[in-house]
């Protein structure tokens, strides 16, 4: 019978090979399974998380995303230009509503911001948000405010001054990964790099 596990299979090179990768969340879940996968395509990956990754990457930078002076010190320790850029980190609904949109929309737009100006024309962006971020057209305009916001600061100002219980707060920040998604990629698009979200359902590892 068919099955979906690919553990133990060879991994094709997806173009990979001496990329430049950089990827948020490495140390966990999808993050962690997907940093082995580019190290065994030959990506150099530059590898973001709160916790140490127990894998030879060829860099490891530590960051908070509830932290903007983290985010801001992980984007200088990265040097030279970036090939690809992968925004998985995330917390669930069962976090505290601000550290949610903090980790899942703040950080997220902040880290990809400081980011892209370093991005290789024929790059890629990809963020990870979920099939909870599927009503985002019935609420566009709420998203559109939040993501108004000009900072960090200011968008911590808003949540705060529109609070929501655990579940809305989730599922409102994969909503707003999704338009964030569909605006960096208009801009982007005009220096060759392409800008996807992916939404997955629930998945059996740690997030």
């Amino acid at each position: 019978m068919p099955t979906n596990d690919t553990t133990g299979a060879s991994t094709p090179h997806f173009g990979f090979r001496d990329k430049r990768v950089v990827v948020t969340g490495a140390a966990s879940g999808i993050g962690h399974r997907t940093t082995e996968l580019l190290l065994e395509a030959g990506a150099h990956v530059i590898a973001l998380d709160r916790n140490p990754v127990q894998l030879s990457v060829a860099q490891f930078v530590s960051v908070d995303m509830t932290k903007p002076h983290t985010i801001a010190a992980a984007a200088g320790a990265i040097s030279g230009e970036i090939d690809v850029l992968l925004n998985i980190a995330g917390v669930p609904g069962t976090a505290d509503p601000e550290v949610t949109m903090r980790v899942n929309v703040l950080g997220l737009r902040m880290l990809t911001e400081l980011l892209i100006g370093r991005m290789r024309s024929g790059g890629a962006v990809t963020n990870v948000a979920s099939i909870a971020g599927a009503q985002w057209q019935a609420h566009l305009d709420e998203v559109q405010r939040l993501l108004a916001t000009p900072d960090y600061d200011t968008g911590v100002a808003w949540v705060k001054d529109h609070p929501m219980d655990g579940k809305r707060a989730y599922d409102f920040s994969k909503e707003c990964v999704v338009v964030l998604t569909k605006q960096h990629g208009k801009y982007l698009r005009e220096h060759g790099v392409r800008v996807n979200s992916v939404s997955p359902g629930p998945v059996r590892t740690p997030i």
